[in-house]
Protein backbone atom coordinates (compact mmCIF):
# COMPACT_ATOMS: atom_id res chain seq x y z
CA UNK A 1 0.00 0.00 0.00
CA UNK A 2 1.46 3.29 -1.03
CA UNK A 3 1.43 6.32 1.18
CA UNK A 4 2.21 9.81 -0.03
CA UNK A 5 2.91 12.71 2.27
CA UNK A 6 1.86 15.88 0.50
CA UNK A 7 3.67 18.93 1.74
CA UNK A 8 4.10 21.66 -0.84
CA UNK A 9 1.32 20.61 -3.23
CA UNK A 10 -1.32 19.92 -0.62
CA UNK A 11 -1.60 21.13 2.95
CA UNK A 12 -4.23 19.50 5.12
CA UNK A 13 -5.45 21.81 7.82
CA UNK A 14 -6.27 21.00 11.37
CA UNK A 15 -9.98 20.60 11.90
CA UNK A 16 -10.64 24.20 12.93
CA UNK A 17 -7.54 26.15 11.95
CA UNK A 18 -6.94 28.45 9.06
CA UNK A 19 -3.18 27.94 9.19
CA UNK A 20 -1.03 24.83 9.25
CA UNK A 21 2.64 24.08 9.84
CA UNK A 22 4.30 22.49 6.83
CA UNK A 23 7.00 19.82 6.87
CA UNK A 24 10.52 20.03 5.53
CA UNK A 25 11.16 18.45 2.15
CA UNK A 26 8.79 17.70 -0.69
CA UNK A 27 7.14 14.34 -1.43
CA UNK A 28 7.84 11.24 0.60
CA UNK A 29 6.55 7.75 -0.03
CA UNK A 30 6.96 4.21 1.18
CA UNK A 31 5.06 0.96 1.63
CA UNK A 32 3.88 -0.71 4.81
CA UNK A 33 6.46 -0.98 7.57
CA UNK A 34 9.15 0.41 5.27
CA UNK A 35 7.55 3.82 5.36
CA UNK A 36 7.73 3.98 9.12
CA UNK A 37 11.38 3.02 9.27
CA UNK A 38 12.41 4.88 6.13
CA UNK A 39 15.21 7.41 6.29
CA UNK A 40 14.14 8.88 2.96
CA UNK A 41 12.11 11.65 4.49
CA UNK A 42 12.77 14.48 6.92
CA UNK A 43 10.17 15.72 9.38
CA UNK A 44 10.43 18.81 11.50
CA UNK A 45 7.51 19.50 13.85
CA UNK A 46 4.66 17.77 12.10
CA UNK A 47 1.76 18.46 14.39
CA UNK A 48 -1.38 18.77 12.33
CA UNK A 49 0.01 17.19 9.17
CA UNK A 50 -1.16 13.85 7.86
CA UNK A 51 -0.07 10.84 5.87
CA UNK A 52 -2.73 10.05 3.27
CA UNK A 53 -3.51 6.56 2.04
CA UNK A 54 -4.16 7.12 -1.68
CA UNK A 55 -6.32 4.03 -2.11
CA UNK A 56 -8.78 4.70 0.71
CA UNK A 57 -8.17 8.36 1.63
CA UNK A 58 -7.59 7.29 5.22
CA UNK A 59 -5.53 9.83 7.18
CA UNK A 60 -2.81 8.95 9.63
CA UNK A 61 -1.26 11.53 11.92
CA UNK A 62 2.49 12.11 11.80
CA UNK A 63 4.16 12.86 15.12
CA UNK A 64 7.83 13.59 15.74
CA UNK A 65 9.03 11.90 12.57
CA UNK A 66 7.03 8.67 12.92
CA UNK A 67 3.86 7.57 11.18
CA UNK A 68 1.46 6.74 13.99
CA UNK A 69 -1.30 4.90 12.15
CA UNK A 70 -1.43 2.45 15.06
CA UNK A 71 -1.33 4.84 18.04
CA UNK A 72 -4.55 6.34 19.38
CA UNK A 73 -4.51 9.93 20.66
CA UNK A 74 -7.10 10.26 23.41
CA UNK A 75 -9.81 12.89 23.19
CA UNK A 76 -10.75 15.03 26.18
CA UNK A 77 -14.01 13.07 26.42
CA UNK A 78 -11.98 9.88 26.81
CA UNK A 79 -9.68 11.48 29.39
CA UNK A 80 -12.73 12.38 31.45
CA UNK A 81 -13.68 8.70 31.59
CA UNK A 82 -10.34 7.83 33.23
CA UNK A 83 -10.64 7.05 36.97
CA UNK A 84 -9.28 9.66 39.36
CA UNK A 85 -5.56 9.76 40.22
CA UNK A 86 -4.46 8.17 36.94
CA UNK A 87 -1.93 9.73 34.60
CA UNK A 88 -3.39 11.22 31.39
CA UNK A 89 -2.05 13.09 28.36
CA UNK A 90 -4.02 15.74 26.48
CA UNK A 91 -2.24 16.05 23.17
CA UNK A 92 -2.60 18.87 20.62
CA UNK A 93 -5.36 20.75 22.46
CA UNK A 94 -6.17 24.45 22.20
CA UNK A 95 -6.06 26.78 25.20
CA UNK A 96 -9.44 28.52 25.51
CA UNK A 97 -8.55 30.50 28.64
CA UNK A 98 -4.95 31.00 29.75
CA UNK A 99 -3.40 31.45 33.15
CA UNK A 100 -2.50 34.98 32.08
CA UNK A 101 -6.24 35.67 32.53
CA UNK A 102 -7.25 33.17 35.22
CA UNK A 103 -5.62 32.58 38.58
CA UNK A 104 -3.51 29.40 38.80
CA UNK A 105 -5.43 27.51 36.13
CA UNK A 106 -6.33 27.39 32.46
CA UNK A 107 -8.76 25.58 30.17
CA UNK A 108 -8.24 23.31 27.17
CA UNK A 109 -10.58 22.45 24.31
CA UNK A 110 -10.60 20.09 21.40
CA UNK A 111 -9.80 21.68 18.05
CA UNK A 112 -13.40 20.98 16.96
CA UNK A 113 -14.77 22.45 20.23
CA UNK A 114 -16.53 19.23 21.24
CA UNK A 115 -15.15 19.09 24.78
CA UNK A 116 -13.06 20.99 27.29
CA UNK A 117 -11.29 20.51 30.59
CA UNK A 118 -9.70 22.62 33.33
CA UNK A 119 -6.00 22.38 34.15
CA UNK A 120 -4.94 23.25 37.69
CA UNK A 121 -1.58 25.05 37.62
CA UNK A 122 -1.41 25.67 41.35
CA UNK A 123 1.80 27.36 42.46
CA UNK A 124 3.81 26.26 39.42
CA UNK A 125 5.10 29.63 38.18
CA UNK A 126 6.93 28.10 35.21
CA UNK A 127 3.71 27.48 33.25
CA UNK A 128 2.56 30.34 31.04
CA UNK A 129 -0.12 29.76 28.41
CA UNK A 130 -2.54 32.07 26.62
CA UNK A 131 -5.80 31.58 24.75
CA UNK A 132 -5.02 30.29 21.27
CA UNK A 133 -1.90 28.30 22.18
CA UNK A 134 -1.74 24.66 21.05
CA UNK A 135 -0.33 22.56 23.87
CA UNK A 136 0.38 19.08 25.17
CA UNK A 137 -0.55 18.57 28.83
CA UNK A 138 0.25 15.53 30.94
CA UNK A 139 -0.87 15.18 34.52
CA UNK A 140 -3.19 13.43 36.95
CA UNK A 141 -6.94 13.34 36.30
CA UNK A 142 -9.17 14.34 39.23
CA UNK A 143 -12.57 15.80 40.05
CA UNK A 144 -16.23 14.86 39.85
CA UNK A 145 -18.18 13.59 36.86
CA UNK A 146 -19.22 17.09 35.86
CA UNK A 147 -16.03 18.92 36.86
CA UNK A 148 -13.02 16.85 35.84
CA UNK A 149 -9.61 18.54 35.81
CA UNK A 150 -5.94 17.78 35.27
CA UNK A 151 -3.67 18.28 38.28
CA UNK A 152 0.16 18.44 38.55
CA UNK A 153 0.45 19.36 34.87
CA UNK A 154 3.51 19.24 32.66
CA UNK A 155 2.87 21.59 29.74
CA UNK A 156 4.55 21.82 26.34
CA UNK A 157 3.51 24.67 24.05
CA UNK A 158 3.55 23.27 20.52
CA UNK A 159 2.47 26.41 18.70
CA UNK A 160 1.79 29.78 20.33
CA UNK A 161 -1.33 31.58 19.15
CA UNK A 162 -2.19 29.03 16.47
CA UNK A 163 -5.92 29.83 16.58
CA UNK A 164 -8.43 31.69 18.69
CA UNK A 165 -11.41 29.44 19.32
CA UNK A 166 -14.85 30.78 18.59
CA UNK A 167 -17.37 30.61 21.42
CA UNK A 168 -20.60 28.64 21.11
CA UNK A 169 -23.54 31.03 21.44
CA UNK A 170 -26.47 29.64 23.39
CA UNK A 171 -29.36 30.77 25.54
CA UNK A 172 -29.07 30.98 29.32
CA UNK A 173 -31.28 27.88 29.52
CA UNK A 174 -28.88 25.60 27.60
CA UNK A 175 -25.73 26.47 29.50
CA UNK A 176 -24.36 23.48 31.38
CA UNK A 177 -26.49 20.84 29.69
CA UNK A 178 -27.00 17.35 31.04
CA UNK A 179 -25.58 17.03 34.55
CA UNK A 180 -26.40 20.54 35.72
CA UNK A 181 -29.63 21.58 37.37
CA UNK A 182 -31.14 23.84 34.73
CA UNK A 183 -34.75 24.57 35.75
CA UNK A 184 -35.29 20.90 36.64
CA UNK A 185 -33.05 18.36 38.32
CA UNK A 186 -30.56 16.82 35.91
CA UNK A 187 -30.55 19.54 33.26
CA UNK A 188 -30.89 18.90 29.55
CA UNK A 189 -28.98 19.12 26.30
CA UNK A 190 -25.38 18.40 25.39
CA UNK A 191 -22.95 18.90 28.30
CA UNK A 192 -20.93 22.06 27.74
CA UNK A 193 -19.18 22.75 31.03
CA UNK A 194 -15.51 23.74 30.57
CA UNK A 195 -16.26 24.96 27.02
CA UNK A 196 -15.88 28.52 25.77
CA UNK A 197 -19.43 29.83 25.40
CA UNK A 198 -21.27 33.06 24.75
CA UNK A 199 -24.68 34.19 25.94
CA UNK A 200 -26.57 37.44 26.41
CA UNK A 201 -29.25 39.13 28.47
CA UNK A 202 -30.28 42.11 30.54
CA UNK A 203 -28.34 42.69 33.74
CA UNK A 204 -30.71 41.98 36.64
CA UNK A 205 -28.31 42.24 39.59
CA UNK A 206 -24.74 43.35 40.31
CA UNK A 207 -22.85 42.31 43.43
CA UNK A 208 -22.49 45.18 45.90
CA UNK A 209 -19.53 43.75 47.81
CA UNK A 210 -15.95 44.99 47.50
CA UNK A 211 -14.47 43.58 45.37
CA UNK A 212 -17.47 42.67 43.23
CA UNK A 213 -17.64 38.93 42.54
CA UNK A 214 -20.59 38.35 40.21
CA UNK A 215 -23.62 39.70 38.38
CA UNK A 216 -26.74 38.19 36.84
CA UNK A 217 -28.16 38.39 33.31
CA UNK A 218 -31.55 37.24 32.05
CA UNK A 219 -32.42 36.53 28.40
CA UNK A 220 -36.02 35.66 29.16
CA UNK A 221 -35.36 31.97 29.88
CA UNK A 222 -36.73 32.40 33.38
CA UNK A 223 -33.73 30.90 35.16
CA UNK A 224 -33.46 31.23 38.93
CA UNK A 225 -30.89 29.63 41.19
CA UNK A 226 -32.97 30.42 44.28
CA UNK A 227 -30.72 33.25 45.44
CA UNK A 228 -32.28 36.11 47.36
CA UNK A 229 -30.15 39.25 47.24
CA UNK A 230 -31.01 42.55 48.88
CA UNK A 231 -34.22 40.93 50.04
CA UNK A 232 -35.45 40.05 46.56
CA UNK A 233 -35.23 36.81 44.51
CA UNK A 234 -32.84 37.19 41.58
CA UNK A 235 -33.71 36.01 38.09
CA UNK A 236 -31.14 34.98 35.51
CA UNK A 237 -27.75 33.39 34.99
CA UNK A 238 -24.85 34.12 37.32
CA UNK A 239 -21.68 35.52 35.74
CA UNK A 240 -18.64 35.00 37.98
CA UNK A 241 -15.79 37.55 37.82
CA UNK A 242 -13.44 36.23 40.52
CA UNK A 243 -10.20 34.20 40.59
CA UNK A 244 -8.50 36.29 37.91
CA UNK A 245 -4.76 36.41 37.33
CA UNK A 246 -2.76 39.10 39.10
CA UNK A 247 -3.21 42.39 37.28
CA UNK A 248 -6.37 41.24 35.51
CA UNK A 249 -9.65 42.78 36.67
CA UNK A 250 -13.23 42.87 35.40
CA UNK A 251 -15.66 45.71 36.09
CA UNK A 252 -19.27 44.51 35.86
CA UNK A 253 -21.91 46.31 33.79
CA UNK A 254 -24.83 48.20 35.33
CA UNK A 255 -28.27 46.86 36.16
CA UNK A 256 -30.57 47.32 33.19
CA UNK A 257 -27.86 47.14 30.53
CA UNK A 258 -28.05 44.47 27.83
CA UNK A 259 -24.79 42.61 27.43
CA UNK A 260 -23.14 39.76 25.58
CA UNK A 261 -20.87 37.66 27.79
CA UNK A 262 -18.16 35.30 26.57
CA UNK A 263 -16.42 32.94 28.96
CA UNK A 264 -15.93 29.43 30.26
CA UNK A 265 -19.08 27.58 31.29
CA UNK A 266 -18.46 26.29 34.81
CA UNK A 267 -20.55 24.27 37.27
CA UNK A 268 -21.03 25.84 40.66
CA UNK A 269 -22.94 24.86 43.78
CA UNK A 270 -25.53 27.56 44.52
CA UNK A 271 -28.21 27.15 47.20
CA UNK A 272 -27.50 23.42 47.27
CA UNK A 273 -27.90 22.92 43.52
CA UNK A 274 -25.27 22.36 40.81
CA UNK A 275 -25.86 25.13 38.30
CA UNK A 276 -24.08 26.45 35.24
CA UNK A 277 -22.39 29.82 35.37
CA UNK A 278 -20.24 31.77 32.93
CA UNK A 279 -16.74 32.87 33.84
CA UNK A 280 -15.38 35.69 31.63
CA UNK A 281 -11.63 35.74 31.04
CA UNK A 282 -11.12 39.50 30.88
CA UNK A 283 -12.94 42.79 30.38
CA UNK A 284 -13.21 42.30 26.61
CA UNK A 285 -15.43 39.26 27.23
CA UNK A 286 -18.24 41.57 28.40
CA UNK A 287 -19.80 43.71 25.68
CA UNK A 288 -22.62 46.16 26.31
CA UNK A 289 -25.07 45.88 23.40
CA UNK A 290 -27.68 48.36 24.59
CA UNK A 291 -27.66 51.10 27.17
Amino acid sequence: MKYVLLVSAMVLHLATHATATTLSGGFFSGTGAESRASSNYAVTDTLGQFVVDESSSTSFRVEHGFWHSDIHIASIAELKQTPNNNQVVAYAKIVSAGNDDLLKEFYLQEQDRTNGIRVNVGNNTSIHVSAGDMVDVSGVIKGTAIARYIDYPVVTVRFPQVAQLGAFFMSNRWLGGNGTDVLVSGGAGAPNTSLLVQTSGRVTYVDTATPQKFFYIDDGSGLSDGSTLDGEPVMGLRVTITSLATGNAITPPFVGQYVTVTGICIPQSVTGRILAQVRPRNQDDIRVIEE
